[in-house]
């Protein structure tokens, strides 16, 4: 049913030897400078400057501070110049000695690189085509040599896309990562296994800036084809999260530089890709995303009987069974084949056939209520009928025993 079968893409990979340290990757030593104490001599330091610690004087304390001064240049101590170049010294080897000590790229243990040569050239970012060579460390079935591939659209593994940002053309690092940067719980079979720890040795040898503006027509849609089957990957491993994000880079690449490139072959790879995007979607439940996103699709392609189908699908899920049983029968046109439609467009018409019950029950219940209202309003009126015609019974009771009784006073 939908364009979702790409080939996988390159990776990576290693196992757990993590120097016996287990999970936590490296054990950090500490460092302890032993601290040093010297006499002021008096001449400048070496950035020109006076020692601190020497303070303003008056006149009656100036021969006690020339003695100071010459104890300070008697004494075996080291200056104040000397004390600098040592201290520079100390800096310098801890300098060249933290080359050698593992860096936590992102403060959680997961991802660790150390530095096994300086770099000298420009730093990739996104947008970047640049040219590693990696070397496996453990098991060496994933090493390659001269890849290249566009940083910022999760062509290759996180490890490695991480990694390179930080690296300058040129340097060369070690880099351990838990599989969470790698290939996961699903593995990369066969050679890969499930909740695999790696560790590589990777190059940097050149990186470029991608004009993606000055990209021709066939260049365009070349690079839309690789992302769409990359996303595609993610979506045969159930990475629905992953394949969006390729999904969505692909498609804003696209609307910042192919929207003026009018091609029919570019624009239905775009209209694949909102679609497969549509699908992605689908799987997590977000259906206002998917109807969005297979409607960009359509506008695109209005043949793309997938993107049809999914704003169908949309529609019955957010309540619209009328409005989804007229796509979905557009749909079962153009693929009177498909299964799927044919099963989607029966469950709208039961959601329509149910929510007409349901509306019916509810007018009924409605009417109901107003004739019972109705009845209670009819017997309290009938009630203050009866109360106000035995008041005015009593009434005229009282004045005709009256009138009787008068009659007979005035008889007697």
């Amino acid at each position: 049913m939908e364009d979702l079968t790409g080939e996988g893409s390159q990776g990576s990979v290693s196992s757990d030897g993590f120097d016996n340290v287990g999970m936590a990757f490296i054990e950090r030593d500490i460092e302890v400078v032993k601290g040093r104490r010297a006499i002021s001599s008096g001449e400048p330091s070496l950035d020109g400057s006076i020692d601190d610690d020497r303070g303003v004087v008056s006149d009656s304390d100036i021969g006690n501070a020339a003695r100071a001064e010459t104890i300070a240049k008697q004494t075996r101590g080291p200056s104040s110049d000397a004390l600098e170049g040592d201290c520079l010294a100390e800096h310098l080897e801890r300098v060249e000695n933290k080359k050698s000590e593992w860096e936590d790229v992102l403060g959680s243990g997961e991802l660790m690189r150390r530095i096994e040569r300086e770099g000298d050239g420009e730093r990739p970012s996104d947008e970047y085509t640049v040219h590693i060579n990696v070397v496996d460390n453990v098991n060496g079935v994933d090493s390659h040599e001269d890849l290249e591939f566009l940083l910022g659209f999760s062509s290759v593994i996180d490890a490695w896309e991480l990694v390179v940002k930080l690296m300058r053309v040129g340097e060369k690092c070690r880099v351990k990562c838990s599989p969470r940067f790698a290939y996961g719980e699903k593995g990369l079979h066969p050679n890969i296994p499930s909740n695999q720890y790696q560790e590589y040795t990777i190059e940097l040898t050149s990186s470029s800036k991608l004009e993606l503006s000055s990209f021709a027509v066939d260049e365009l849609t070349e690079l839309l084809i690789k992302l769409k089957e990359r996303g595609n990957f993610f979506f045969s491993r159930q990475e629905y999260e992953k394949a969006i994000f390729v999904y969505k880079r692909a498609i804003s690449t696209w609307n910042r530089v192919g929207s003026n490139k009018e091609d029919e072959g570019v624009t239905k790879v775009s209209s694949a890709l909102h679609s497969n995007l549509a699908v992605c979607y689908a799987k997590v439940d977000e259906w206002k995303n998917c109807l969005e996103s297979a409607e960009s699709s359509l506008e695109l392609d209005r043949f793309n009987d997938k993107a049809l189908f999914r704003k169908g699908q949309s529609l019955s899920r957010l309540g619209e069974n009328e409005e989804a049983m007229r796509i979905l029968n557009e749909a079962r046109k153009m693929d009177p084949k498909d299964s799927a439609i044919e099963k989607e467009l029966e469950l709208a018409k039961r959601s329509a056939g149910i929510s007409r019950v349901k509306e019916r029950e509810l007018y009924r219940k409605m009417l109901s209520g107003i004739s019972s209202e109705e009845e209670v309003m009819s017997h309290e009126n009938d009630k203050k009928i009866i109360n106000r015609m035995y008041i005015v019974g009593i009434s005229i009771g009282v004045i005709i025993v009256g009138i009787v009784f008068h009659f007979m006073l005035n008889y007697h």
